[in-house]
């Protein structure tokens, strides 16, 4: 025989039945995370076909570094890491993985242009 307290069994996990966000702002913030996944897919691709195009063997890591195509398949493949992790928290309010980007964002330095850089070209 199951234990129950006001209902429903006792030790099961029960959704909460308030959101400590509100709707709009909850769904803003995974619409913009959404775009910028859309983008960092982009890039990533658009990366990717750079290199298929030019047939480059990227060889040592200064070759890769200094190659802008594989450049923009990082960048391309870090803000499609950070977008994730901002959909998934904020679709889902788990609030480590915002604080993983908002840190990302705001205290790494060289995370600032590409945030910036991609937020101008989508305002």
């Amino acid at each position: 025989m199951v234990e129950r307290r006001e209902g429903r069994p006792v030790g099961r996990w029960v959704r909460p039945e308030r959101s400590s966000v509100g709707v709009c702002t909850k769904y803003t913030l995974f619409l913009e995370n959404f775009v910028l996944v859309i983008v960092g897919l982009a890039m990533t691709a658009m990366g990717t076909y750079i290199l298929v195009l030019k047939e480059k063997q990227v060889t040592n890591a200064i070759l890769f570094f200094l190659d802008p195509a594989c450049d923009t398949c990082l960048a391309g493949a870090v803000i499609t890491i950070m977008g994730l992790l901002g959909c998934m928290g904020a679709l889902r309010e788990i609030t480590c993985f915002l604080k993983i980007v908002s840190s990302l964002l705001y205290c790494h330095p060289s995370f600032i242009p590409i945030y910036l850089s991609v937020k101008s070209v989508l305002h």
